[in-house]
């Protein structure tokens, strides 16, 4: 087709599992250093998908199916995990989900799952592709990648582009979206996923979880943070997440993060008096953790919701914080 003909084609808008950030066949990867929760938001996501039900927020537009692949967990791990993510609702119709357990394919062939083998994705590749179109998956979420790809290797960018994201593109061609979970690299999720570079051209989006929770607290608690976004800018960039234990199983909990950030910043400048003087951005900083840029940001956003009655930046050397009367 020529440039003319291809343009004035009559393309059909682009759908999404996950408005506005998760297309269909599109190919998602969420990443947190080990222990952070990754699997926790992970299978949340596929049960609001299969469910259609909003997900920390973002809009679901309709129920999906959904094959979830667990690389670690026994059987019985994954169905007690499951059930926790659940906290008493009712599943999902098991037409729109479907969970598979490493220990399950090792129960039943004597050997583990390994999508390091080109006969392995080829398998799974021909079982896709000889169900009905409507009863294959639209989405397959991989759970994780260092336990089922046994040749990976920290920052293996050979297997990281032949291997898995190669085989991702391959399954947008029937259709299939893909959810890779996968491990931080050694500086957090600020140095990006392990092999990062291996990831970078076909992935529409992806999520660290930069943990937020002290040393001693058991309830986990992280920023879902957007490191990369194709396609229209989504309204949060961060999601503070809180997933806290209840008697049925565990609840999400999420804020947008610059909530939680606004709040330790406006009781810090209530802990400044006329006699300790007005508090710099710099201090204001100290004082709660935050960039100094997001503080200026935070109180301009302050001010106009009007949490703040006034205030002003001078610059006498130093930034300060002055407030009105």
């Amino acid at each position: 087709m020529d440039l003319p003909g291809f343009v004035a084609e009559g393309w059909p808008g682009r759908d999404y599992l996950v408005e506005p950030f998760f297309p269909t066949c599109g190919i998602g990867l969420l990443f947190a250093p080990a222990g952070v929760g990754k699997t926790w938001v992970a299978q949340r996501q596929a049960i609001d998908l299969a469910k259609g039900e909003s997900f920390l927020g973002f809009t679901v537009p309709k129920p999906r199916r959904v094959i979830l692949i667990d690389g670690e967990m026994s059987e019985a791990q994954l169905h007690s995990r499951l059930k926790a993510v659940l906290n008493g609702e009712p599943p999902p119709d098991p037409k729109h989900f479907r969970a598979l357990s490493a220990s399950t394919v090792m129960r039943q062939r004597g050997n583990p799952l390994d999508l390091s083998s080109e006969t392995e994705r080829q398998a799974l590749m021909d079982a896709i592709e000889d169900l009905a179109e409507t009863e294959r998956p639209e989405l397959l979420v991989l759970d994780n990648l260092s336990s089922l790809y046994s040749t990976l290797r920290e920052n293996d960018i050979d297997v990281i582009t032949g291997q898995v994201m190669s085989w991702c593109i391959r399954l947008r061609f029937l259709g299939v979206s893909v959810l890779l979970v996968h491990h931080a690299g050694k500086q957090g999720i600020g140095g990006g996923p392990r092999g990062s570079s291996g990831f970078n051209g076909p992935l529409d989006w992806a999520v660290g979880l930069d943990p937020k929770g002290d040393d001693d607290d058991s309830t986990p608690k992280f920023d879902f943070v957007f490191t990369k976004q194709r396609h229209a800018p989504v309204p949060r960039k961060k999601t503070r997440i809180t997933i806290e234990p209840t008697r049925q199983g565990v609840t999400f909990e999420w804020a947008a993060a610059d909530d939680g950030d606004m709040v330790k910043i406006l009781r810090a400048c209530g802990n400044w008096t006329a006699e300790s003087g007005k508090p710099s951005l710099s201090a204001l900083a100290d004082a709660t953790g935050v960039t100094r840029s997001t503080v200026n940001r935070l109180l301009k956003k302050a001010r106009a919701r009007l949490l703040l009655k006034d205030y002003t930046l001078t610059d006498k050397g130093r930034t300060y914080v002055e407030f009105g009367h």
